[in-house]
């Protein structure tokens, strides 16, 4: 697995030392990066060397020109068109997973639905989580890194995910955090903390997976 974050996240530091917890406790490898350059994140996407990529970044949605979609990369941007899954030479089965605001949302045009990057990026071998609009950035973190924690005891993406949304949905994910012992985690102290409000995943974000 390997976590990229595109630009500055407001959650990026305690990401990365949720990362590292994950690498004590389970077989599974994650990294952590923070990319700036386009090409790198291009071979990163294009290469088999990883089961899981989650991205964290700043999207802009043009709901009339699609194609000119873009994601932040650093000072830099890249369109979502550059992403053609067609061009990767993958031999496995891999998880995308975008925390991406609105990188769910389907545009309209003329009166004609169009696709959204999420359904752009599913492919045979690419599964994809994205959100349908805006999100909080600690809540979608907390619900990325739960998610990722689901993976170090579950093999599939599909079950990861819907352990994860189920426990979001219910409002659920502050007992799965205490009754794991991550409560000291820096990342689930802040969402632990009586500021954020315990609401459900359809008024922050509203997960998809699509396969």
């Amino acid at each position: 697995s390997i976590r990229i974050t595109l630009c500055d996240f407001a959650s990026r530091s305690r990401e990365e030392e949720l990362v590292i917890y994950l690498n004590e406790i389970s077989k599974i490898i994650f990294h952590y990066k923070r990319i700036t350059d386009k090409t790198e994140l291009l071979n990163i996407l294009s290469s088999d060397e990883y089961d899981v990529i989650s991205i964290s970044s700043h999207g802009e949605v043009n709901t009339r020109a699609p194609l000119e979609n873009t994601i932040k990369i650093g000072a830099d941007e890249i369109k979502w068109i550059e992403l053609n899954p067609n061009k990767y030479t993958l031999t496995n089965k891999r998880l995308l997973y975008l925390n991406i605001c609105d990188s769910g949302h389907y545009s309209c045009k003329n009166g004609f639905m169009l696709e959204s990057l999420s359904n752009f990026l599913t492919h045979n071998n690419q599964a994809t989580v994205s959100h349908m609009w805006p999100v909080t950035v600690n809540y979608s973190s907390g619900f990325l890194m739960i998610f990722l924690h689901q993976l170090t005891h579950n093999d599939s993406f599909k079950e990861a995910y819907s352990n994860t949304l189920s426990l979001a949905v219910n409002n659920n994910m502050h007992s799965y955090i205490e009754t794991n012992n991550l409560q000291n985690i820096k990342l689930f102290e802040t969402l632990l903390s009586p500021s954020i409000k315990k609401e459900s995943v359809i008024n922050w974000g509203s997960m998809l997976y699509q396969e």
